[in-house]
């Protein structure tokens, strides 16, 4: 179980991708599969500082009965996605190989550009769903050489200032 947490936190940490914004915050539905098992929690980015060129990113993952996993990273800004870059990325998604979906959240529906990711197994790239929304992640799914299988899907956000 632990290597199967400690998989989600190192996958899961190369996504941090972000407006970079003080108070943005992006809680998403985690559920992590490999076979029949699966296990469903929750999957926290928010930005709590900036400096300069820089901001501050946590994530925490929970899973009920596991301690949650904590992670603080400063980040430069320039190494995440923008407002500017998410709406390009909408505005021209056939441009960047992707295709424009519309998907169903808890806050209503998004509109977002589906598009192929590189993961950890390249005969099985995942795939990310780009909307305008903090951190710019709607969904995500992406899998391992190992069979596993991490999707994230958006369940509540809060556009920083």
């Amino acid at each position: 179980m632990k290597l199967f947490l400690a998989s989600a936190a190192l996958l899961l940490s190369v996504v941090a991708q972000a407006s970079p914004k003080v108070g943005d915050y992006s809680e998403f539905q985690l559920t992590v599969s490999q076979g029949a098992q699966s296990m469903v929690g929750s999957y926290i980015m928010a930005v709590i500082s900036e400096s300069g060129d820089s901001v501050v990113v946590t994530t925490t993952i929970h899973f009920d009965g596991q301690p949650d996993q904590f992670q603080q990273d400063q980040m430069k800004k320039t190494d995440l996605l923008s407002d500017q870059t998410i709406s390009d990325v909408l505005t021209n998604c056939a441009a960047y190989g992707g295709s424009a979906e519309q998907l169903s959240t808890t806050n209503g529906p998004i509109a977002t550009c589906k598009m192929a990711m590189q993961g950890q197994d390249p005969a099985n790239p995942g795939q990310m769903w780009i909307g305008a929304v903090p951190f710019g992640i709607v969904k995500q799914i992406q899998s391992t050489p190992e069979g596993q299988t991490f999707t994230l899907d958006l369940k509540k956000f809060i556009v920083g200032k």
